[in-house]
């Protein structure tokens, strides 16, 4: 399945190496993509991509997150009861190597630094996510679905355009892909049940 989480593009002035940055953008204003060991003096400034999660910061989490109001933007963040984080969202995915969290391809890298000189600003896309059981159990005591992002083995997410329209074939494939979802989920709750009821009775 899909879902729509937020692309944000932040720029660093400072001396930190392109190893670590795929971005950059010349004294021309045109966007570039960094190459390993490449030197160039007409950069202006270094990029990154960080795309957000909506998903609620839970007791017990930690990683990166990224607050608008804190310097630098970016930063290492925990689970805390303090209001004035409420409104940081988690960063799942970036171009900042030094983070280590998955990245886009270079493929829709490519595509993202076309838009850009065109001056199409992208701020949201599709990430692939399946569901898969979590710790945490309803009222019922069913346990809650979490979503987890599909990463490739090469520690890439496949992202996509925001789509304004579907055909009725999609529709169908969606809807279809929830079902099965939903008759698997609750087919682990049965059979949790039942392990449950004959603990019981033993």
């Amino acid at each position: 399945m899909e879902k729509q989480i937020g692309c944000i593009l932040l720029g660093k002035k400072d001396n930190y190496s392109l190893e670590s940055h795929r971005l950059w953008i010349n004294i021309n204003g045109e966007m570039k993509l960094s190459e390993p060991h490449m030197f160039c003096p007409y950069i202006q400034e270094y990029q990154d991509l960080y795309f957000t999660s909506d998903e609620l910061i839970k007791k017990g989490w930690k990683g990166i997150a990224y607050k608008n109001n804190v310097k630098g933007k970016i930063f290492k963040h925990f689970y805390t009861e303090n209001t004035w984080y409420n409104d940081a969202e988690i960063v799942v995915v970036s171009t900042d190597k030094s983070l280590g969290l998955p990245e886009p391809s270079i493929e829709w890298i490519q595509y993202y630094i076309q838009e850009y000189n065109k001056g199409n600003i992208i701020t949201k896309v599709m990430v692939e996510y399946d569901y898969t059981l979590g710790n945490e159990e309803d009222e019922r005591g069913n346990l809650i679905p979490v979503e987890i992002f599909k990463v490739n083995p090469d520690n890439t997410i496949n992202i996509k355009s925001i789509k304004d329209s579907w055909t009725r074939e999609e529709v169908i494939e969606l809807l279809s892909q929830y079902g099965m979802w939903r008759l698997d989920n609750q087919t682990k709750n049965i059979l949790k049940d039942g392990k449950q009821k004959f603990h019981e009775r033993a």
